[in-house]
């Protein structure tokens, strides 16, 4: 039935062809022979206070798809394929259009599918087609559909399921209580076996509904007092909160129980969660100007974070949180108080990838205002730092180091914050530190050790007699651990010669067979895809955004092991090396040497011809999905 491709070039506010009446009381109107139409609604009820999204309702599939005389694999087919997140998006390979009915207005189209990350849209208060955010206030609810592979060839059993699953949503802090609000969306197909073009109608609804007191009975309190340094970003840590405590005060464990944030006042914010955004004084707010500290969640641990604005500084920062027991409500508070360090420009705190190794950051205008302030000067240029502003390394003891850059454009550092280079991180077990200038205001941040692992090192900008002084203090971060569910397997291989070394060959992967998959897009590819290791650890060996070392026993291991054998580095997105054909390669390579150090011993030894099995996820952390990925290496001679 859908053999034929039709290809659509329909823009605007108007209806293909056809104006349909306004009069729409029977549900089902047909204007004239060529013309059919039909509405449904569903809706869902949601609070004031959702973050994002409400829940999940189903559109009546097999309704619409008898409506238009389709099988779901039909209509799953007709639907094409979208770029998404754009008031240009786009349908491709379709004979179903989707869009918006403007403002509910059944004769008012924009055909524009997709305002979202998938097929769906971004509303504003009256219905009206709009992006995501704007500090205008616009962006006030959502419909995204849930389905991951449009565009696959064959669609699964959770295809044509989710296909017709929207998650409704509302943007944060922009709804009130006592309010709904609605979005019309529309199915267009024109039926080539009956000449016959059918409009299908939904209607969603979200009704915002004032939450249900609560109240809790408090049986014990965890007074928390901790002092903290203030960080640019959104680093996270740790609350040692006593969890025994928690199990024995409410009779449940931590993970059993609500967990409520409490208003400065007492009174407690309505819905439960795990992550909460406190103002200065410790009252519940969403994230954004005002606030102070959140107290959330991260990575099963539970955490707080500075909100990176300098008015936290210099005072006290308060949240509160209830574990509750949900059967008995009996509850344990925490009472946290953060105090944040006075604001100093020039001092940085930052936590540092422990996959990569590094962040990078942008000095902001303050910062660059403190600069401009210690040289003495009006304003600093990011062309005048490395040229007529000088870099200059600082050892732990306030002394200039005395030499050139160790590194690009900056210096490495050892663990106890001296300058050194790379004879001396390598002698250490390639444990150091690094700051280099890479231009445009920015700065690159490297840590190497252990989770946890913190360093202080400074750096000076420095003219004529005249110092502006960084100091930077490094934390590693914690390890990323993705628990994904396999959904399919994939090998490659290559043969190359161990005299070709680390120049070994570069492998272009099926980018299309891995996102059909995985469910991921153009658009999310970047941001959603990841090499794993089978365990779901992502702690890069070799380069990033995805490389590991493997040993001659096919285990992950670093460069540096004694049976360091050969590599595997995933290229995509801006990383791709110039000319690589394709959207994701594999580049692969043999260390052919043997070493010693200076006392004699041996430090590696060059691995011997042979075929070599490395195994990786590539996953995608958004569905937490992973297709295993073996790799056959056959060095020869």
């Amino acid at each position: 039935m859908l053999a034929a491709a039709i290809v659509f070039t329909l823009a605007g506010c108007s209806k293909p062809q056809y104006i349909i009446p306004t009069d729409d009381d029977e549900q089902e109107t047909p204007s004239t022979d060529s013309e059919k139409e039909k509405t449904w609604e569903v809706s869902i009820t949601g609070s004031e206070f959702a973050e994002y999204a409400i829940g999940s309702v189903l559109f009546p599939g097999e309704e619409i798809c008898d409506f238009f005389d389709l099988t779901e694999e039909e209509f799953f087919a007709g639907m094409g394929s979208s770029t998404f997140a754009s008031l240009t998006s786009a349908q491709s390979n379709n004979t179903i259009m989707f869009g918006l009915c403007e403002k509910n207005n059944t004769s008012d189209f924009k055909w524009v599918p997709s305002t979202t990350n998938n097929f769906g849209h971004w509303l504003t208060a009256d219905g009206g087609l709009t992006t995501w955010g704007g500090d205008n206030g616009e962006a006030v609810i959502y419909a995204e559909n849930e389905c991951g592979s449009w565009g696959a060839d064959s669609p699964s059993a959770e295809d044509l399921e989710s296909m017709w699953s929207f998650t409704l949503g509302v943007y944060p802090g922009r709804v009130q209580a006592g309010k709904s609000y609605s979005g019309t969306v529309v199915y267009y197909y024109p039926n080539p076996d009956d000449d016959i073009d059918y409009y299908a109608f939904v209607k969603f609804t979200i009704k915002i509904e004032a939450p249900e007191e609560v109240k809790i009975n408090v049986v014990k309190t965890q007074e928390i007092n901790l002092e903290s340094p203030y960080y640019t970003g959104y680093e996270a840590t740790p609350i040692d909160i006593d969890l025994d405590a928690v199990a024995a005060a409410i009779g449940c464990s931590d993970a059993e129980a609500d967990v409520y944030a409490i208003n400065s006042d007492g009174s407690i914010h309505p819905v439960k969660g795990t992550n909460f955004w406190f103002s200065i004084a410790g009252d519940v707010m969403k994230w954004g100007a005002g606030c102070g500290i959140d107290i959330n969640k991260d990575s099963g641990t539970w955490s707080f974070c500075n909100y990176p604005d300098p008015s936290v500084c210099g005072q006290p920062n308060k949240g509160k949180i209830a574990f509750v027991n949900p059967s008995t409500m009996n509850a344990y508070v925490v009472d946290l108080t953060v105090t944040i360090e006075a604001f100093d420009a020039l001092k940085i705190s930052e936590t540092v990838s422990y996959e990569a190794g590094e962040n990078e950051i942008t000095l902001n205008e303050e910062q660059i205002a403190a600069i401009a302030e210690a040289l003495g000067l009006e304003t600093v240029t990011e062309d005048q730092i490395g040229s007529d502003i000088a870099i200059v390394g600082i050892n732990a003891d306030g002394s200039e180091y005395d030499g050139g850059y160790t590194a690009n454009n900056g210096y490495w550092y050892g663990m106890d914050g001296n300058v050194t280079n790379w004879a001396g991180i390598e002698a250490a077990g390639y444990l150091g530190s690094y700051i280099e200038y890479r231009g445009g205001f920015v700065f690159g941040l490297g840590i190497w050790g252990d989770p946890g692992a913190t360093n202080t090192v400074k750096l000076a900008l420095k003219k004529d007699d005249r110092t502006a002084m960084f100091t930077f203090n490094l934390t590693v971060a914690e390890p990323a651990l993705f628990d994904t569910e396999e959904v399919g397997t994939m090998s490659g291989e290559a043969t190359m010669k161990l005299s070709d070394g680390y120049g070994g060959p570069t492998i272009a992967l099926d980018y299309d067979a891995i996102c059909s998959t995985l469910g991921l897009t153009d658009d999310n590819f970047v941001e959603n895809f990841k090499i794993t290791a089978t365990d779901g650890s992502v702690e890069y060996t070799a380069e990033a955004p995805g490389g590991y070392w493997f040993n001659t026993d096919n285990a992950i291991c670093s460069w540096g092991d004694v049976n360091s054998a050969y590599y595997m580095n995933f290229k995509y997105g801006p990383d791709l090396p110039e000319g690589a054909e394709g959207k994701l390669v594999l580049i692969v390579g043999v260390r052919n040497d043997d070493s010693k150090n200076d006392a004699g011993e041996v430090t590696h030894v060059c691995p011997p011809a042979g075929t070599y099995s490395g195994v990786v996820r590539l996953a995608n952390i958004a569905t937490l999905k992973h297709i295993t990925y073996t790799f056959n290496l056959t060095v020869t001679e």
